[in-house]
């Protein structure tokens, strides 16, 4: 099994905990960072702008090609979900910290496989006094022999995506993941897994302490050029912003 080395985190504070409300957290300004976001962040700045502060009425209606690779990734995930006992948490649409807290019981009454599951933390910005808030949501949380906070077992994060080769972006929210499940479970993630494209399968050895973004803001400068768009929502409203 291939090993990949990563380093982690991107421009804030090192210090993960479960997210939950903090005194005096009412007059601290919060941004709430998911996985997707960072994703598109590693793949283009604009995107990730765009993405936060665009017009939705300017996204691109989705293009058959990225249905495809949809529907063609969801039957790679329903293929592996055969391996495994798994359960599904269940909580209203949109509801983060609902779905944490179900995630959480799932794996505190040891779950064999939780699918989809929601893990939620907190830091503190670097260049700002404000606390981010970071969503993840692993394509599973594997159960596996080890000493945590719930008992003998702890749990590793596994993506799972369409892709021929672990890309940068997939070892940086494979990342996040583990430094959020890290926090939850109190117990280490020693190496979480990307599954790729038939079935390779990766394990990311990542450290914390670096930031791979550091503290550079989003590039929408029109001097520029984009990167590919072949995969982005504002494609068209997008190259146009960037070429002026």
């Amino acid at each position: 099994m291939p090993i990949l080395l990563y380093y982690g985190v991107w421009g804030v504070s090192t210090t993960f905990s479960p997210a939950s409300p903090a005194v005096g957290a009412e007059s601290c300004p919060r941004m709430l960072l998911t996985d997707d976001l960072l994703l598109a962040y590693k793949r283009c700045d604009r995107r990730f702008f765009l993405n936060l502060w665009g017009d939705r009425r300017q996204q691109d209606p989705e293009r058959e090609f990225i249905q495809k690779l949809r529907q063609e990734n969801q039957q790679q995930i329903n293929d592996l979900l055969t391996n495994y006992d798994w359960v599904r948490p269940e909580y209203p649409r949109g509801d983060w910290a609902a779905g944490a807290a179900v995630t959480a019981a799932l794996m505190a009454a040891g779950a064999s496989c939780v699918y989809r599951g929601v893990l939620l933390g907190t830091g503190k910005a670097l260049s700002a006094d404000a606390t981010l808030e970071f969503l993840g949501r692993p394509t599973f949380l594997v159960k596996q022999p080890g000493r945590s906070r719930w008992g003998d077992w702890s749990y590793q994060p596994v993506n799972v995506k369409l892709g021929k080769r672990p890309k940068p972006e997939y070892k940086l929210v494979t990342t996040l993941h583990a430094e959020l499940l890290e926090q939850l479970q109190g117990a280490p993630v020693v190496s979480p897994e990307l599954v790729l494209r038939e079935q390779q399968v990766y394990r990311v050895i990542w450290r914390t302490g670096s930031r791979v973004c550091g503290q550079r803001s989003p590039n929408v400068s029109k001097s520029e050029p984009p990167p590919p768009l072949q995969k982005c929502s504002f494609r068209a409203s997008g190259a146009a912003f960037a070429n002026g």
